[in-house]
């Protein structure tokens, strides 16, 4: 072997075998050219205690492992090989790892060139097996989650993506593994024992499964498990099986604290992708959590259809965005005990083509999950806007929002721009938002709550004491106002619970200072007790003419009004429709 040859050579076998994507079949080329170079017949790379690959064997003859291995860890420079017969051997260590670099021929011993040339291979080779173990690690923590070490969803979804395109032969099943009530313990224990507990869980998944099954960590507290021919008995088993395991104590401190979880389970069919299958196992958890929790539901016929439903209705609100069927109506607001209207409520509408007035029960949900809620509520409260400004003697209008809408970073700046393009003035403006909806993140609700008042809109809290806050949030809130949703109003004079209810914000409002509306009123009665609560009225009177005469005693700080079909039904929104309701 010449210099030039063999520095040609070293050269191709640099450019071959120096790419970070390297493959072991490119790596098997390059040594069989080395080969060639040094007209060996065996050439064989070797770790610790076994043999990574040999060539030179050919197909029919299975290379004597054991033998090779034992040759390149010892000093002889010959050695009778099975299959091959007496050669000369040269071997040299690949830089950087546990490996030793053999090759063999049977002609003639090697030159110090040619045993320089094989160190010089073995230096090339060790970088690039360096390289390409960095490679497969960087890899390998990209599809991996960094807390738990499960597959993420991107591999998950490669993973499941591959088993549908096979589960003609064999079904596939999803398992969506979701722990009740995370986000609460979450927030009361702190994220580092919550980060503990994932870990935990994720150790018991493990080990509650099948050794062909995978799982993997989607987000948060939210797991999959992928089953390849499984039945639906054998699935349901299997979840049950992870439920109990989840479910064991975990000891914080002297305490013990237990976690159950929720499983959907779904079965992958013909026209699925692997969102849409994670996705209907999603949705059967959901029924599970709807269902009281820690109970596990399979995906079918009737969640099928629901899904397609919702995907219609997806569409078809986006259209109805494009085509303007999003229709506004008024409702009052009215001042007690005068039954003054001071403000109104806008309340939105589906004209749809074919359904026609559909009312937000039926498609709100639907925008909510798909997320084109945002859309609407900014379009609502651009109309609303629109109406305000086009009023003689503008009158406040309140817009409820969603959540989704509410935690959103730009709505701070997306409301002082509209405010300014509609020349409204911001008192004019009100946000209704849930109180479940700013439970969901407490502090960044407050501090958008602040930013928004900033501007002089006003913020009120809807549908208060459906959801699971507590009368001390009113503090933590820095709003205008509650409106105290429908049910208790109703139930008002049968309930104690709900008079007792009513009577607490009532007294909470009195002591903060800021307005209430009960929502819901129909009736004149429940006015009267009400007024009475607030010690804003005398014993019930026998009319509403009396009731504004009557002198109301002390009166609270708490400024109160009500709204419901007792005052006014909703109208669809006009300059017209306003003054119709204001004289009434």
């Amino acid at each position: 072997m010449t210099a030039s040859w063999a520095l040609i050579s070293l050269t191709e076998f640099i450019a071959a075998v120096g790419r970070p994507d390297v493959t072991p079949v490119a790596i098997d080329q390059a040594m069989t050219r080395i080969m060639e170079t040094l007209d060996a017949e065996v050439s064989a790379v070797s770790e610790d205690d076994r043999v990574k690959f040999a060539l030179g064997f050919g197909r029919r003859r299975e290379p004597p492992y054991a033998q090779l291995r034992e040759i390149a860890n010892s000093e002889e420079t010959e050695a009778d090989i099975d299959s091959i017969g007496p050669c000369f051997v040269v071997r040299a260590e690949i830089e950087g790892t546990s490996r030793n670099l053999l090759f063999a021929r049977s002609s003639d011993d090697f030159s110090t060139d040619e045993v320089a040339f094989v160190r010089a291979v073995g230096r090339v080779l060790g970088l690039s097996y360096q390289t390409r173990d960095a490679l497969l690690r960087e890899r390998d923590r990209a599809s991996r989650d960094a807390l738990t070490g499960l597959p993420n969803r991107t591999t998950i979804e490669s993973h499941l993506e591959a088993q549908i395109m096979r589960s003609s032969e064999v079904p596939v099943t999803v398992l969506f593994v979701d722990l009740d009530r995370f986000k609460l313990m979450n927030d009361s224990l702190g994220h580092s024992f919550g980060d503990d507990v994932l870990t935990i869980v994720s150790d018991r998944l493990r080990t509650s499964v099948r050794d062909s099954d995978i799982v993997g960590r989607l987000a948060g507290d939210e797991f999959v498990v992928i089953c390849e021919g499984i039945s639906e008995i054998g699935a349901v088993e299997l979840g049950e099986r992870i439920q109990k395991s989840i479910s064991r104590p975990i000891r914080r401190g002297v305490a013990e604290l237990v976690i159950t979880a929720s499983v959907g389970i779904a079965q992958a069919q013909s026209a699925d992708s692997a969102e849409q299958l994670i996705a209907n196992a999603d949705l059967a958890m959901y029924r599970a959590k709807q269902a009281g929790r820690a109970r596990i539901e399979i995906f079918d016929t009737e969640l099928r259809a629901a899904l397609d439903r919702r995907l219609l209705v997806d569409q078809e609100l986006r259209k109805a965005l494009d085509l303007d069927e999003l229709v506004l109506y008024l409702q009052p607001v009215v001042e007690l005990p005068s039954c003054r209207i001071t403000s109104y409520e806008a309340l939105v509408r589906w004209q749809h083509p074919t359904r026609g007035l559909v009312m937000p029960n039926d498609f709100i949900p639907y925008a909510e999950e798909s997320g084109v809620i945002t859309a609407i509520d900014r379009m609502i409260v651009n109309k609303v806007m629109e109406l305000i400004a086009s009023m003689p003697k503008p009158m406040p209008i309140a817009v409820n929002i969603s959540g989704r809408t509410f935690v959103d970073q730009s709505l701070v700046s997306w409301l002082e721009y509209a405010l300014e393009v509609h020349g409204v003035a911001p008192e004019h403006l009100t946000l209704e938002v849930t109180e479940t909806a700013l439970m969901d993140n407490v502090s960044a609700a407050a501090s958008q709550i602040e930013d928004i008042r900033e501007l002089g809109v006003s913020v009120m809290i809807d549908d208060f004491g459906t959801g699971y806050s507590s009368l001390s949030h009113l503090q933590t809130f820095d709003v205008d106002g509650v409106k105290i949703d429908r049910s208790f109003i109703a139930s008002l004079e049968r309930d104690v619970r709900s008079s007792a209810i009513v009577a607490a914000v009532l007294h909470m409002a009195d002591a903060l200072g800021f307005l209430i509306v009960a929502e819901g009123v129909e009736e004149e009665s429940q006015i009267a007790m009400i007024l009475e609560m607030s010690r804003r009225a005398a014993p019930k009177p026998r009319s509403l003419q009396m009731l504004a005469r009557m002198d109301t005693g002390r009166r609270s700080r708490t400024r109160l009004y009500g709204q419901g079909y007792f005052f006014g039904k909703p109208e669809l929104a006009s300059l017209a429709s306003v003054s119709v309701i204001d004289a009434a």
